[in-house]
């Protein structure tokens, strides 16, 4: 299988973010896929893979976060 194109390769890999970040503008998350593509340890990857290898750090919980989490009988 062949590498697919610069233009072929961002737009999936911004397809893949918008999987992510629905809310978000097309046009942001294609900019925010070509500055992904010109890190040479996630181009190599397929687009699918090297997103989720890009989002690992928004998709963990830092230590800071866990206090927001609703501890037992919340009501919501």
């Amino acid at each position: 299988m062949e590498p697919a194109t610069d233009d072929l390769w961002i737009a999936a890999l911004a397809h893949h973010l918008a999987r992510r970040w629905r809310t978000v503008d097309p046009d942001v998350l294609e900019e925010v896929a070509a500055d992904i593509a010109r890190e040479p340890r996630l181009r190599v990857l397929a687009p699918d893979e090297a997103a989720v290898l890009w989002l690992e750090p928004v998709g963990t919980v830092r230590h800071s976060e866990k206090f927001l989490e609703p501890g037992p009988g919340c009501p919501f």
